[in-house]
């Protein structure tokens, strides 16, 4: 039995080493193929794969700035814990980038420094009752 199944096991990468053999040699022919096709017609990356080569992503400018941090933020995405329930116009920065003219009057709550410290727990919503989970499975 255990002969039997060490045989199967080597047919297997036998079958295996001849299945990659295979694929490489076909893979050369085809690139071969591909690229005489691509000189003669004169095709491009984008004539081959279309638009789907996407361009770098430009990094956006600053909306706002954290007199306490000296961090900024684009307004795009997840509000940074310095500006969330916050006026944004307090903490707004120009069009040249630089700091906003009202920082003094900026309210900025303390970071916590515990690495431990507590977090607010999240509300759950109450087990219903047994009387109700048992009519429930009798519909």
């Amino acid at each position: 039995m255990i002969e039997k199944f060490e045989q199967f096991k080597q047919r297997i990468a036998t079958i295996q080493q001849q299945l990659d053999d295979e694929k490489r040699t076909a893979a050369a022919g085809v690139l071969a193929d591909i690229r005489e096709c691509v000189r003669l017609f004169g095709l491009t990356p984008r004539d081959i794969f279309g638009d789907a080569i996407a361009a770098p992503r430009r990094q956006r400018a600053p909306k706002y700035w954290d007199p306490v941090s000296g961090r900024t933020w684009s307004g795009i995405g997840r509000e940074p814990a310095w500006i969330k329930g916050r006026d944004r116009a307090a903490f707004a920065l120009d069009r040249s980038g630089s700091e906003p003219g009202d920082a003094a009057e900026v309210v900025v709550a303390p970071a916590r420094t515990e690495p431990g410290a507590a977090k607010p727990a999240a509300k759950r919503r109450a087990a219903a009752p047994a009387s109700v989970k048992r009519a429930a499975r009798r519909r």
